[in-house]
C-alpha cells in the first residue's frame, strides 16, 4: 500500500512538473524543426515558457496589436533563422528579456505611434487617486513639469518627455531622473507605474491643458 501511494504521489509531482516547464504551444502538434528542437530540450523547454507568460503580459500592459506584430518579426527573423541550440538560448533571452521592459519590445517607431497614451493626453493637472504613486498631483504644460505638496516639491519647473511608452522626468539641479510607463488612459485616469516598481499608480486629470 506505501509502494503505491508513493508511486502516486510521485506520478502526480512528475506531472505538475512537466505542466510548469511546458513549452507556449502544444508538443505533439510540433510541425517545424525548430518547434521539435524546442520541445525535445531541457532548456528551450522552460525558456520557451517563460516567453509565453512574457508575451501574455506584455499584451496586456502594452497595445496588444504592436506586440503581437512585433513578437511574429522575432519568430520570422530571429528565431526560426536558428540552426543550433546555443542560437536559440540567445535568442530566446534576448526577447525575454526585451518583453519585460516598459516599452514591451516594441521598436521605437512603433512605440511611439501605438502608445495608448499619447504626449497631448497628458497636458494638464493629475492628482492622485491610488494608494501610492511617485507623485501626489503633478501638471504638464508645453514646456514643464510641475509637482507640489509633500513628496516631490523640488520637481517645479522639471523637463519632461515621452518615448515610446515611457514618460521620462529630469530636473538639472536635484539631479533627478524619473521614468515611468504609461500604461493606459481610461476617460479622465491615467495609469501608469514607475521604473522598477510593481504598483501602479492612477490618476485623476482635475485640470486639462486646452
Amino acid at each position: 500500500m506505501k509502494r503505491q501511494c508513493l508511486s502516486l504521489c510521485l506520478a502526480v509531482l512528475n506531472m505538475a512538473a512537466n505542466a510548469a516547464n511546458a513549452a507556449s504551444f502544444d508538443c505533439a502538434q510540433a510541425a517545424s524543426k525548430i518547434e521539435q528542437q524546442i520541445c525535445a530540450s531541457p532548456r528551450l523547454d522552460p525558456l520557451d515558457s517563460r516567453m509565453g507568460e512574457a508575451f501574455a503580459k506584455a499584451k496586456r500592459m502594452c497595445p496588444a496589436a504592436a506586440v503581437l506584430n512585433a513578437q511574429r518579426h522575432w519568430l520570422r527573423e530571429q528565431r526560426n533563422r536558428c540552426s543550433d541550440e546555443p542560437c536559440l538560448i540567445a535568442a530566446y533571452e534576448g526577447r525575454l528579456e526585451q518583453l519585460t521592459q516598459p516599452a514591451c519590445g516594441l521598436p521605437l517607431g512603433a512605440q511611439t505611434e501605438a502608445c495608448p497614451v499619447g504626449r497631448e493626453a497628458l497636458l494638464g493637472a493629475w492628482k492622485l487617486i491610488s494608494r501610492g504613486g511617485p507623485f501626489e498631483e503633478m501638471a504638464f504644460t508645453a514646456g514643464r513639469f510641475d509637482s507640489w505638496l509633500h513628496q516631490r516639491p523640488e520637481l517645479s519647473g522639471a523637463r519632461w518627455r515621452v518615448t515610446g511608452c515611457e514618460l521620462h522626468v529630469e530636473e538639472a539641479n536635484s539631479g533627478f531622473d524619473g521614468r515611468y510607463s504609461l500604461l493606459k488612459m481610461t476617460g479622465n485616469r491615467l495609469f501608469l507605474r514607475e521604473s522598477g516598481e510593481r504598483e501602479i499608480a492612477v490618476y485623476q486629470q482635475i485640470k486639462t491643458g486646452k
